[in-house]
């Protein structure tokens, strides 16, 4: 039994799988049940699952022997919930989650392909039809981070992290003009001009957005640092202390504005759970982006693929659609801040991210094609 010495917060007791001849079904056993739980499917055959508020003996889960299921399985716990990501040995269609109340139990139900196909009915197809037309990717939506009294990150030689990315958006903007003529480009700032990151997302889902980017660069707190490489973030609790450290210093830029302290209080680490678990539908959208952006600009702009990370980014909370974050490089860098500040530089990136989105649009409404 998993049981931690607190008893206060319902503790994970137990976890146990059973192969079914439609899926598998993954029991999350508890002393109580808890408030409020999530799973998605991910990249590689990943399942995460989130519990709140929960507590585990991480130790004892993270060496369960693997099953036939999964091959193996991480917690994290966080302040007041439990992240698992279990391994799956084979691609599954779908999950549900529920509880049953009868045993204190969280459980998870993966469902194959032939299963799933079974279950469309002529009114399920309709529907689907309907949700083809709402998830058109037809507006995309750029946001250039910090601005006017935000500098954002200062580079060694003094370079403006907000100079930077006005000067990609505008970049990638155009590109994605002459690439996707049809789709509508919004930025939160063309101009040199401050807006509170509650405030883009605002923009975003008024605009009617379908995908929200948002360009950065990184910085260390001692410069100059041999730091060095694109990072490409979607919205999950962060799993690292660098990517939660990076987050921490983009937040930051809410300072800037008048009552942050009391405007942001709800942006704690529990209501940051609770956002990304009804951002469940865009999380792997946002994943695949993600890893299209990382190996597209990596290929046509001199800088390193540092993979795709997760962290609690506040502007990517109020986007109600698939996002990311894109720290570009690294203004603590001497060689990569010259590079950021190029013209060249600054095209080749934005170059690059377009050309993740062509690609990701294609894949994406391939999906909503396909019955």
């Amino acid at each position: 039994m998993f049981v931690p010495a607190v008893a206060s917060t319902p503790a994970i007791t137990d976890i146990s799988v059973e192969s079914k001849e439609n899926g598998a079904v993954i029991r999350v056993d508890m002393l109580s049940l808890p408030k409020a739980y999530e799973a998605s499917i991910g990249q590689n055959n990943m399942l995460y699952v989130t519990i709140m508020p929960a507590i585990a003996d991480t130790s004892k889960i993270n060496t369960l022997p693997p099953t036939d299921v999964y091959s193996s399985v991480v917690a994290i716990q966080n302040p007041n919930s439990v992240q698992l990501s279990f391994k799956l040995n084979r691609a599954y269609a779908s999950q549900t989650i529920s509880i049953d109340s009868s045993t204190n139990s969280v459980l998870v139900a993966l469902y194959s392909s032939a299963d799933v196909r079974k279950l469309f009915s002529d009114e399920v197809k309709k529907k689907l039809e309907d949700e083809k037309k709402k998830w058109k990717m037809d507006v995309i939506v750029i946001d250039p981070g910090h601005g006017g009294k935000d500098p954002g990150a200062i580079g060694v030689r003094g370079t403006k992290e907000k100079t930077v990315t006005l000067a990609i958006g505008k970049d990638l903007k155009k590109d994605l003009n002459e690439m996707l003529p049809n789709v509508k480009v919004v930025m939160t700032r063309d101009e040199d001009k401050f807006v509170p990151l509650d405030e883009r997302g605002e923009i975003a889902n008024n605009a009617g957005g379908k995908l929200f980017i948002s360009i950065h660069c990184n910085s260390m707190p001692h410069k100059p640092n041999q730091a060095n490489g694109l990072e490409t973030y979607f919205l999950r609790p962060g799993k690292t202390g660098e990517a939660i450290r990076i987050a921490a210093q983009e937040n930051a830029a809410v300072e800037y504005e008048n009552d942050y302290e009391k405007k942001y209080k709800s942006y704690d680490a529990d209501n940051l759970i609770l956002t990304t678990m009804a951002h469940s539908a865009y999380v792997k959208y946002s994943e695949q982006l993600a890893e299209l952006i990382e190996k597209d600009v990596s290929s046509t702009a001199e800088v390193a693929d540092n993979g795709v990370n997760q962290a609690g980014f506040y502007v990517l909370i109020g986007a109600s659609m698939p996002a990311v974050l894109v720290e570009t490089g690294y203004l603590s860098n001497i060689r990569e801040e010259r590079y950021l500040k190029s013209v060249a530089g600054q095209k080749a990136i934005a170059k690059g991210i377009a050309n993740a989105v062509l690609q990701f649009k294609e894949e994406y409404e391939k999906n909503f094609e396909q019955d």
